[in-house]
């Protein structure tokens, strides 16, 4: 019995984790949107440059006024449902 129980805290651990993770970065990305502290400099021409300029996150991911925040922010959400869902995917037969 203690053993389900334990597996179950450890699976809504997994999924609570991320999204705490997520409200995190979100709330950092939103103070700090306006300064220089989140937004680094890219060159426009390179590989990373054109996906972050791309019309994904300059016009239809449009969280922030920039498009890296935008990027970092899909980025991150990607991440946290794949973990998330992961964990509660997962067999808890052990």
């Amino acid at each position: 019995m203690a053993a389900a129980k334990q597996n179950t805290h450890s699976k809504w651990r997994g999924v609570f984790i991320p999204l705490g993770i997520l409200i995190l970065s979100q709330l950092i990305f939103y103070l700090f949107e306006d300064t220089w502290l989140l937004n680094p400099g890219y060159s426009p021409g390179s590989v990373g440059g054109r996906l972050i300029e791309s019309r994904l996150f300059t016009e239809w991911i449009t969280i922030y006024q920039t498009p890296m925040l935008n990027f970092s922010t899909a980025i991150i959400v990607v991440v946290c449902l794949c973990t998330a869902l992961s964990t509660l995917l997962r067999k808890t037969n052990r």
